[in-house]
């Protein structure tokens, strides 16, 4: 995490808003709140209410509406607000008195083009390195039509990176969601669904959802996971649907829950004083198991108080199966926002943006990608490495948002069968796996050399239970 840059983004209807992790993980007290962006002062010359999307150190807006002249938030009228396929782009580097939010434009070699559809109120969240986008509700008001496609998702591992529409959602729209793994558990009032994202279908969620509200179980129900969650060796992290806790959930990959821990240590954070109403809460992963928890809500003075918290957990293993984690905390502040007229204590969504990240998809093919090892450039999106000297058995995952890398199935499935001819052979083998399609690569490895070039990141979860970091323009650990 650079000095400086990495910052934690707070997305509401009127403004953007932004709080410096670096200076507050370091000055802790002298760290506050700024506005990033003022909407509200925009004159309609940019969407309300966007799904903010991070590539690299940018950020990219798509979806929201227009208002036109004069209209207020009060006006549902559909003739008051245009819907727009039209995607923004942030631009931190400019001053508050430049234009920070501008469209993109076609031949502006951006990594995000137009979406297919408006999207209106819509949800963003990633599954697996691709970018989902989601209506929750047809235009600003209450209107019981909407526009399709009201769902669709971006890959940008694909040669020419695009937007493709998805299968209607069966309960729109959304009033809730939580995100994990490769699926998307959608929420509105008595309806569960789930998205599959490698099938990309939906599914009715009773099976899930019973998990957590099985009232005749002998123990007390896991509480509902909400928001998206943040995975670290293989157990995910969420906040409760009711907005009063944060949690550990040993989930497998079709879903079934084994094991469950409420993290006490947060008591603080949501039920410390002032006591808060209209309460949200988000977690933001930050890496190598460090997040953010953000809890917000107004008092019963009307301010709006917004509680931080960065922190990071260990976890251990008994067999195959993990251990309730470690939290250490390293610093909690509360922010009082009251002297900010106008704002609406309700937040769309919470985001860190890492600036000092030189990975941009658009600068990916101009930083060339070397082998430490023999200092040829490295054409493949990652390479493995495995090192006769050290052998375990470990999980390894890697997540790779690199683009514009053409390979056949057919040579993919060449080199998978290469990578699983050295497993068990105790042999020095330099494999490169170019599709990263299906990011999980078989399960038992020997060895613990490894490199992952450019944009990716990666978990070894074992005996050793190593996370290393790895210098994001060279590849070099």
């Amino acid at each position: 995490m650079a000095r400086k840059e990495c910052y934690l983004y707070v997305q509401t209807m009127p403004q953007l808003l932004r709080l410096n992790l670096s200076d507050l993980c370091e000055s802790g007290s002298s760290a506050e709140f700024e506005i990033a962006y003022d909407y509200s002062a925009s004159d309609g010359r940019v969407p309300i209410g966007m799904a903010c999307i991070v590539l690299g150190s940018k950020i990219y807006m798509v979806g929201g509406e227009k208002a036109q002249k004069g209209s207020m938030l009060s006006d549902p009228d559909e003739k008051n607000w245009l819907n727009t396929k039209d995607v923004y782009v942030f631009d931190h580097t400019k001053s508050e008195s430049e234009d920070r939010l501008v469209p993109v434009r076609d031949g502006d070699g951006a990594a995000l083009g137009r979406l297919n559809g408006p999207k209106t109120q819509p949800i963003g969240f990633t599954l697996e390195g691709k970018f989902y986008v989601l209506s929750t509700r047809p235009f600003l008001g209450s209107l019981s039509e909407h526009i399709p496609p009201v769902f669709e998702v971006f890959n940008p591992t694909l040669p020419i990176p695009s937007w493709k529409a998805l299968p209607h959602q069966p309960n729109y729209p959304s009033m809730d969601y939580f995100a994990w793994g490769r699926k998307l558990l959608a929420m509105r009032m008595s309806c569960f669904f789930i998205f599959d994202a490698k099938e990309e279908k939906w599914t009715e969620a009773w099976d899930f959802i019973d998990q957590f509200t099985d009232i005749y179980k002998p123990t007390p129900t896991p509480p509902i996971p909400s928001n998206a969650g943040v995975e670290f060796k293989g157990v995910v992290f969420a906040v409760s649907s009711d907005m009063d806790a944060l949690v550990a959930y040993d989930l497998d990959t079709g879903g079934h829950l084994k094991a469950h821990w409420v993290l006490d240590e947060f008591s603080e954070v949501f039920q410390g004083t002032p006591s808060l109403y209209l309460n949200q809460g988000f977690l933001t992963d930050l890496g190598g198991g460090r997040m953010c928890l953000l809890f917000s809500g107004g008092d019963m003075k009307r301010n709006w108080i917004v509680r931080v918290e960065v922190f990071h957990v260990d976890i251990t293993t008994v067999g195959d199966r993990p251990n309730r984690p470690a939290v250490h905390r390293e610093i909690l502040r509360s922010f009082n926002l009251q002297s900010w007229n106008g704002l609406s204590p309700l937040i769309d969504s919470v985001f860190m943006c890492d600036h000092s990240n030189k990975g941009d998809i658009e600068a990916d093919a101009k930083i060339p990608r070397r082998d430490l090892k023999e200092g040829k450039s490295l054409n493949p999106i990652y390479s493995l490495l495995f090192d006769e000297s050290r052998s375990c058995s470990m999980n390894l995952v890697l997540h790779c948002y690199c683009i514009r890398i053409r390979a056949t199935t057919k040579k993919f499935r060449e080199l998978r069968r290469k990578l699983r001819a050295h497993i068990g052979h105790g042999l020095r083998a330099g494999v490169e796996l170019y599709e990263i399609e299906s990011p999980v690569i078989p399960q038992k490895l020997s060895g613990l050399w490894w490199i992952i070039p450019l944009r990716a990141s990666g978990k070894i979860t074992g005996d050793y239970a190593l996370q290393e970091r790895v210098d994001a323009q060279t590849g070099i650990k």
